[in-house]
């Protein structure tokens, strides 16, 4: 990494400390404690069928010859959805981690690009 690939990291992770700092962490805590593990293990539970159907008709929407199995497309599904979570980039980071991903496992770019396309915009519709 060179020197301002460096500074734009560390200045990124300074600001990420302090919007945390910032943050009233004891009432987000309470709220995790009163939802209880049960609750948290229930909730991140009852989200799986969701990403396994999504999962399905993602993979529809592939070329059938280069189309991952159902596990990697659940895999892409959680990784994508985590990586918009997590990171404040206006929900297109875990897109592009899913290209990524695609691209890796040797699909073209276009049927990748498409593929994603169609799934953000039928998403967008049924929600």
């Amino acid at each position: 990494m060179n020197r301002i690939g460096l500074a734009f990291a560390l200045a990124g992770f300074g600001l990420a400390c302090w919007v945390v700092w910032q943050q009233d962490l004891q009432a987000g805590g309470g709220l995790l404690a009163s939802a209880g593990l049960s609750g948290l293990v229930l909730t991140a539970l009852s989200h799986i069928p969701a990403m396994v159907l999504n999962a399905q008709a993602w993979a529809m929407l592939m070329p059938r010859h280069s189309r991952p199995a159902l596990h990697g497309m659940v895999f892409q599904i959680w990784v994508r959805e985590a990586v918009n979570a997590l990171l404040p980039v206006g929900r297109i980071g875990g897109e592009l981690v899913c290209y990524r991903l695609l691209r890796r496992q040797g699909m073209r770019a276009a049927p990748a690009a498409g593929g994603l396309i169609a799934d953000v915009a039928l998403s967008l519709v049924s929600q």
